[in-house]
């Protein structure tokens, strides 16, 4: 889908007619409107059509040549609780327009639209629109690595007694969905030290502001990101150990309790074989070898708790 905002009375306004426009947004575009856009404006048809790319990666071009400036970012896309995934949005700087492309939607392009309306009032406010959408990324980014930190902390407090799958399931979730976020993190980083070839940023005392506070919440986001990798590489062996544990615990129980009940089979099996035993005729032997069980047994269990078996 293309939408198109243009300057009415001072303000940014979508632009349902067409025509003119300062910004220009592609939603999941299609082939045609790709050739529409590429062929409008004179730009390289694989700025606007690598973001339907599942694993394109953040990148800059064309800023030290005369090509337009291109800056594609990874932004995350939340699944569920534990399922996260990382797609590419770029952005087209040219003399008069500016042009975003993405394949899925997001919160971050609501608040960029916001920002868009009540902030860009003439094309030399466009450099302002990049950092916004690379400041609102990093936000999101570093929203969805706590929440994955509070999933993991939970994990360690219920893996500890746990045997069942589903865990280990959720986990592989998360760290999948981390190596996304690592990836299109540090890849972003890179995208954001190319920042300093804008004038408009690195030569304003505000826009210097704004960089370090963005170079600090991308590195945030970095180092979090890398701790988290390692915690849950030492909670994946955890769990690990303590499956192994847990089962080992329930197959000594089951063995100790096989032991025991094994006394019993043996007395029974003597004395019942067709042949002459010991007290065979005795009117309590019945009684006798009941009893020689149970106290057979009792002792065995005194053994087995002893040595910590049962």
């Amino acid at each position: 889908m293309e939408f198109r905002y243009s300057l009415v009375d001072g303000s940014m306004q979508e632009n349902i007619n067409g025509g003119d426009a300062l910004w220009i947004q592609l939603v999941n575009p299609n082939d045609e409107e790709i050739d529409k856009i590429t062929k409008e404006y004179g730009i390289p048809r694989d700025y606007l059509h690598d973001v339907l790319d599942p694993f394109e990666v953040p990148r800059t071009e064309g800023l030290k040549d005369e090509r337009p400036d291109l800056f594609v970012f990874s932004y995350p896309i939340k699944l569920s609780e534990t399922r996260y995934y990382t797609r590419a949005v770029s952005v087209v700087l040219l003399e008069n327009v500016i042009i975003t492309a993405r394949c899925e939607d997001s919160p971050i392009f609501e608040k960029l639209k916001n920002y868009v309306i009540e902030n860009i009032k003439s094309t030399q406010d466009f450099d302002g629109l990049v950092v916004e959408l690379a400041w609102e990324i990093s936000k999101i980014f570093n929203e969805f690595i706590k929440h994955q930190d509070l999933q993991i902390k939970e994990f360690e407090n219920e893996i500890r007694t746990s045997t069942k799958t589903e865990f280990l399931q959720q986990m592989i979730e998360i760290q999948r969905s981390l190596i996304y976020f690592r990836t299109g993190i540090q890849e972003n980083g890179l995208v954001i030290d190319n920042f300093h070839n804008l004038d408009y940023i690195s030569e304003t005392k505000s826009g210097k502001m704004l960089m370090h506070d963005l170079f600090k919440e991308n590195k945030q986001a970095q180092i979090t990101i890398d701790t988290l990798v390692s915690m849950l590489e030492n909670l994946s062996d955890l769990y690990s150990n303590v499956i192994s544990n847990n089962l080992n615990t329930v197959m000594k129980v089951l063995t100790s309790i096989t032991i025991v009940l094994t006394i019993p089979t043996i007395i029974g099996g003597l004395w019942g074989m067709n042949t002459a035993v010991p007290i065979g005729k005795h009117p309590l032997a019945f009684w006798y070898l009941l009893a020689l069980q149970i106290v057979l047994s009792l002792i065995m269990v005194y053994i087995l708790k002893k040595k910590d078996y049962l």
